[in-house]
């Protein structure tokens, strides 16, 4: 296994992982490149909190692969211009609820850094669930969103408890 595959591998798991822990919706995670979508990932009509909580999901890719795989190219500039987008749908709820102030730029720039800073919190949190969906990722190359979240949901269960589930 090459690092740069890992450190894709961990970039997708942990877009996977938060999507599980903000309750987002996963239908799948995959390696396949005919499979990725580069264009926007969340629904046209979110609420404010939705909006960051999609954000904070869309930094915890690159969040991921620079705390598990340091040093490595994951290519994770699609991130940033996701991430930007969706703090342009804030801005636009954010206007429409307010007076544009000249803050307003101010703002966005620190809501764009608490999501990166929840990204990494949430993380750490969950490291060894993204590296059992990042393992299981490289093995299979695509995942269920439920084969995922069967990952998420045993990963840092004492093994006791896993063969208590097994039986």
């Amino acid at each position: 296994m090459t690092e740069l595959r890992f450190s894709i591998a961990v970039h997708e798991a942990a877009h996977c992982a938060a999507h599980f822990a903000l309750g987002l919706p996963v239908h799948g995670v995959t390696l396949e490149p005919a499979f990725v979508d580069h264009g926007e990932v969340w629904p046209a009509s979110l609420t404010p909190d939705e909006l960051f909580k999609y954000c904070i999901a869309t930094y915890a890719g690159p969040a991921g692969a620079h705390l598990i795989c340091p040093g490595i190219d994951d290519g994770s500039a699609g991130d940033e211009r996701d991430a930007r987008k969706l703090a342009k749908h804030w801005d636009d709820l954010h206007k429409c609820k307010t007076e544009i102030t000249n803050n307003h730029r101010r703002d966005s720039a620190a809501w764009l850094t608490r999501a990166r800073v929840s990204a990494l919190a949430l993380v750490v949190r969950h490291e060894s669930a993204i590296r059992a969906i990042a393992d299981m990722l490289l093995e299979k190359r695509s995942l269920t969103g439920r084969e995922a979240h069967q990952l998420f949901s045993r990963a840092g269960w004492p093994a006791a408890a896993l063969a208590l589930m097994a039986d």
